[in-house]
């Protein structure tokens, strides 16, 4: 019964989720996409092995099976895009509603099937749970294919967002903002992992006890260990949400809404005409500020830009950051365009080349590919821009003045 009333409050918390909370943050979508088809799970687990109503479990029987291909996408999708805060997909991203869609399709006569002939079937399972080796409802392939690749299918994608969790934990280190909802999130978004990788393992682990022979009896599925810790996965859900509620509006990673971001957005930066529609509280503009500083530190320290394609997009990938972020970075904060900054900084680490020498090993192309730039006119053109002095000019020694002569 527990089990029953804790998919029940986390899926009627998860509807809540979604009416109220998608326009603070979208991605809370992806997230009830999630919880949505692990809650049906566990209900439909009461009504087929616990419950002795024919007519409940007619209801959920079969009719969510393609849902439950779903969970794992959604989960990828939630931490994805809270890390990146970002909610847009691409068009390969819905290559992963393949599988949902292949099993929608080969249900689909099942839906209309006359609801007599489902009191049957669920009749017949309460009867002997076994019976659901015996039937299939899909048209495409039995129901064995539904007990194996399920389980496997989920662990894959919560294999992929742990990765995802632990890349972003190691570089977080090279562009943190103190903030203690980071924290908070970063292990909710740690947990809400852990439950997929819980849930998978544990539906694996009952379907491998299938295969070996072991019948499905409520005494045999009520003895498993797996129950409790799902139960207890499933209890923590809800209660972080109501503990921590912090958790329903993504990371702080400096929130900008999408509206606050002209429509017409080019690789160089903000229109000149573009402004916020509402003014940032101090705490934000103090976090862009710490930001801007510490992307500047990484770019001279790490020097990806002496990659001559290096760009904004790149710049953003990398850090995982919205693009619009780093354009209040480099347009609001820094007064300046990344393309700007990016020729700044060649120009600089050329001056060091030069002045370390390297023409001694190097010609003067090694030291414009060297540093980034993808021609000798563009080199020669920048350097001379920035500095007043052509590369020849700069690394002459400077002239000693002429002696004036003695008048007799």
């Amino acid at each position: 019964m527990m089990i029953l009333f804790i998919s029940i409050a986390t899926l009627l918390l998860t509807v809540l989720l979604t009416i109220y909370n998608y326009r603070i943050n979208k991605n809370g979508l992806y997230l009830s996409g999630f919880l949505i088809p692990i809650s049906i799970s566990g209900i439909l687990h009461y009504f087929f092995l616990l419950d002795h109503s024919a007519w409940n479990l007619a209801i959920v029987y079969g009719h969510f099976m393609p849902f439950f291909y779903l969970a794992g996408p959604m989960l990828y999708f939630y931490i994805r895009g809270t890390l990146r805060d970002c909610h847009k997909l691409s068009l390969w991203d819905y290559l992963n509603f393949l599988p949902f869609l292949i099993s929608l399709i080969s249900i689909f006569p099942y839906y209309f099937e006359d609801f007599d002939t489902k009191i049957k079937i669920a009749e017949s399972i309460i009867g002997d749970p076994n019976y659901h080796r015996e039937i299939s409802i899909s048209w495409l392939y039995n129901n064995i294919y539904n007990l194996i690749l399920r389980p496997i299918f989920l662990f894959v994608y919560f294999l992929v967002s742990l990765f995802l969790l632990v890349r972003y934990s190691i570089q977080k280190k090279k562009v943190e903002l103190a903030n203690n909802q980071k924290s908070i999130m970063t292990n909710w978004l740690y947990s809400i992992t852990i439950l997929a990788g819980i849930c998978a393992v544990s539906y694996f682990y009952m379907t491998l006890d299938y295969f070996n022979g072991e019948l499905l009896t409520r005494e045999n599925v009520n003895s498993l260990g797996v129950n409790y810790i799902i139960g207890v996965a499933f209890t923590l859900i809800p209660v972080m949400m109501i503990v921590f509620p912090q958790v329903i509006y993504g990371l702080p990673i400096l929130r900008i809404r999408e509206s606050l971001i002209a429509p017409h957005e080019t690789t160089l930066g903000l229109p000149k005409d573009q402004k916020f529609t509402r003014e940032l509280e101090d705490d934000e503009k103090e976090n862009f500020q710490k930001l801007t500083e510490k992307i500047m530190d990484y770019l001279k320290t790490e020097k990806p830009f002496t990659d001559p394609n290096y760009s904004l997009e790149d710049l953003a990938q990398h850090l995982e950051l919205q693009k619009h972020h780093l354009y209040y970075c480099f347009n609001t904060i820094l007064n300046s365009r990344f393309t700007t900054i990016r020729t700044q900084l060649r120009v600089e680490y050329a001056k060091e080349c030069l002045l370390k020498g390297d023409l001694d090993t190097l010609s003067m192309e090694g030291i414009w590919t060297k540093t980034g730039f993808s021609s000798r006119t563009s080199f020669f053109v920048s350097f001379k821009e920035i500095t007043g002095q052509t590369p020849l000019d700069f690394i002459k020694p400077p002239k000693e003045a002429p002696a004036k002569k003695k008048k007799k």
